[in-house]
């Protein structure tokens, strides 16, 4: 199953990133775990990028594998990082996790860890050495743990060595390695050593030459006391050319980078991951001498079988037991299929407490997640395609990667890139997609998490891929009623109306901070203005959220001898434009369709007349892929100002970059504008 989590992108960046080197004029001499150079402890800033917070100076790993007489083949990873600290914000990259993977009796160990800072006081090095009291385990989900430690006594110019070791059953679980990061790389490197009985599909991707691309060969052999003939459980009896000798040949595949800059994050992209340069392998099949080719991984169909038929993903979908009761109280109260699917889905959401822990497959046991009452995704998911089964609906789970941990191709299968499932329950021909984790989402949203690409029903008959993005938008509705005064000021009520996602992320932030804490929020942010009267609508029934509050002001509009101007949305518009790059890197993707709307119906004194006002606009992108309307219009001591931002289209490529960026600095153009008022 899949080694990958949700977590925050810093911490998965830097798990991923695996090589570097110390010196560029000594690219043989690897350094020494303890042995940092003076050079860099003396460093206060980093050359290449004096904005860089940390910088990675040495990052090498290698993964091999060993023969075991007993065991037969295992493998090896070996990671060792040298990190410079600059910057008090550097401070969370001594915070590091190792993930492990566990199958039942089997599973991965850190067979050799240590750590150390080093700091400069006095011109003498300091070392403060990692203990092992200050290294945790915690348990993420029925087959991962994680390993959890951070480094003592970091200070501004600290340089961190980190040396670890990992002894693996797993040959599906061959770790990646990224050659770029969060922070600037000085030198990466990786290498791989791969028996000629393992066959692995190798994925590179990014952006940045490789100052290292060598492939090369070696040949293995051991030789074993009589008494220690291998008896390992592959049955590999002719694997050795005589009872005490086994010889195999090695692929040995070597990559490396050197001054590769730091990733930086864009606005509106799915998932650094994509663009990262780094290196994937992923098991296709093995075969042993007179033993038959196991292939694994090498096609959806594979993949999706091994889901089904495994004891921790496929089984546990077979215990419908589990929501018996909860069933047989839905089905007495609920006739229709439609009405029963969405009872089961407010049940599970109401009834179980998502851990925050993204995951394919469950932590324990779903009866455990049940009886708990949370759990992880899977947990929740998962029960959730328990109680529609029961309830007699056609459900199957759906796999798929979160926006976070990068795209699922359909051309690439890739079965450790799954980490997260969700529901898919067939209601007369019509198929819904349905996550539990949020108690303030309607059953008709995934979450933004999981809005990334197409998923893969898990069913044995044929490999399905279903769009992820169905009736997921943001739809924000601004109604404002106003009048100016004569001495020019404002008053008014502000009715806002949140529908789709962003109104269950606000509901979730509601609760969590209370209303209290969303009003000073809110007055924080409007300094310009008084507000008073908040209310709050709907705020625990999912339907679109709505808050109003009166203002007054004398802020927001400007006197001028006898002209009184205000801007046409009274700065309540878009603050800034989040495309300012010139050039754009990597692709836009917003997630899902967004609607903006202003409506404001502005009342002007007796004793004025409006002097002018903005014209109509009429913008549009390329492909009716979003349109931008403004229009503002006078009847009387009426004006009536409308504002309608429609980005229909989710995900744009980078030469469609230009046209977007103008797009909104048209846009944000216009609502800068002012009305002006005259006295008569």
């Amino acid at each position: 199953m899949s080694t990958s989590f949700s977590i925050p992108v810093i911490s998965l960046l830097l798990c991923l990133v695996l090589a570097s080197h110390l010196s560029l004029q000594a690219q043989d001499e690897k350094p020494k775990f303890g042995k940092p150079a003076m050079a860099d402890l003396k460093m206060t800033r980093y050359d290449k990028d004096t904005s860089a917070e940390a910088v990675i100076l040495s990052d090498i790993g290698s993964t091999w594998f060993d023969y075991d007489k007993d065991k037969g083949f295992i493998m090896m990873f070996d990671r060792f990082l040298r990190l410079k600290i600059l910057t008090k914000d550097g401070y969370h990259f001594a915070d590091f996790r190792i993930y492990l993977y566990k199958n039942n009796s089997d599973k991965e160990s850190v067979i050799t860890l240590k750590g150390c800072t080093f700091n400069l006081l006095d011109k003498k090095v300091v070392d403060t050495k990692l203990d092992n009291s200050a290294i945790f385990d915690e348990e993420a989900d029925i087959n991962h743990s994680i390993k959890k430690f951070t480094l003592p006594d970091v200070k501004e110019g600290s340089v961190l060595d980190i040396h670890y070791v990992i002894q693996s059953p797993f040959y599906f679980n061959l770790r990646p390695w990224g050659f770029q990061n969060v922070i600037p790389e000085r030198y990466s490197e990786y290498e791989v050593r791969i028996p000629e009985y393992f066959h692995y599909k190798k994925q590179v991707s990014g952006y940045y030459p490789f100052f290292v691309n060598e492939y090369n060969t070696n040949t293995i052999s051991k030789t074993f006391q009589e008494t220690e003939i291998p008896t390992h459980n592959y049955e590999l009896a002719d694997f050795r050319t005589t009872p005490t000798h086994v010889n195999y040949k090695e692929n040995i595949y070597r990559l490396a980078t050197k001054d590769v800059p730091a990733m930086k994050e864009e606005k509106f992209t799915s998932s650094m991951i994509n663009y990262l340069t780094r290196v994937e392998y992923e098991i296709e099949e093995s075969g042993f001498p007179a033993g038959p080719i196991q292939d694994l991984t090498s096609t959806w169909d594979k993949i999706v079988h091994q889901y089904l038929t495994s004891e921790e993903f496929g089984n546990q979908l077979k215990r419908t037991g589990i929501v018996k009761e909860a069933a047989e109280n839905i089905k007495s109260k609920v006739p229709d299929p439609i009405g029963r699917m969405v009872a089961a889905y407010d049940y599970i959401r109401t009834n179980l407490k998502w851990n925050n822990y993204s995951s394919d497959i469950p932590t324990t046991t779903l009866r455990k997640a049940f009886s708990d009452g949370k759990g992880n995704s899977a947990d929740i998911n998962m029960l959730l395609i328990l109680l529609l089964k029961e309830l007699g609906l056609n459900a199957d789970p759906v796999l798929l990667s979160t926006r976070s941990n990068g795209i699922l191709r359909e051309s690439v299968p890739n079965m450790t890139k799954i980490n997260y499932v969700i529901a898919c329950a067939d209601v007369g021909g019509k198929k819904y997609l349905l996550d539990a984790t949020d108690p303030n989402r309607p059953y008709t949203m995934l979450p933004m998490r999981c809005l990334n690409g197409k998923g893969l029903l898990a069913i044995d008959d044929s490999i399905q891929w279903l769009d992820l993005l169905t009736l997921e938008k943001s739809n924000t509705m601004h109604f404002g009623e106003f009048r100016i005064n004569a001495d020019g000021s404002l008053e008014g009520k502000m009715s806002l109306s949140y529908d789709g996602l962003p109104a269950s992320d606000l509901r979730d932030s509601i609760q969590k901070k209370g209303n209290d804490q969303y009003i000073r929020d809110l007055k924080e942010r409007t300094r310009n203005m008084k507000i008073d009267s908040v209310s709050f609508i709907n705020e625990d029934i999912l339907t679109p959220l709505k808050i109003s509050y009166n203002i007054q002001s004398q802020e927001l509009t400007q006197n001028n001898g006898n002209l009184i101007f205000f801007n046409v949305l009274f700065g309540m518009g878009e603050p800034t434009n989040p495309f300012t790059l010139e050039k754009r890197e990597y692709p836009v993707d917003l997630g899902y369709p967004i609607k903006v709307s202003y409506i404001f119906v502005i009342d002007i004194p007796d004793g004025m007349s409006v002097e002018s006002l903005p014209q109509k606009v009429l913008l549009a992108l390329p492909g009716n892929a979003g349109t931008y309307k403004f229009s503002a219009a006078q009847v009387g001591n009426r004006i009536t100002v409308n504002s309608v931002l429609n980005l229909s289209k989710t995900f744009y490529v980078m030469s469609e970059y230009p046209d977007l960026r103008e797009f909104y600095t048209r846009m944000l153009a216009k609502q800068a504008e002012k009305i002006v008022l005259k006295k008569s």
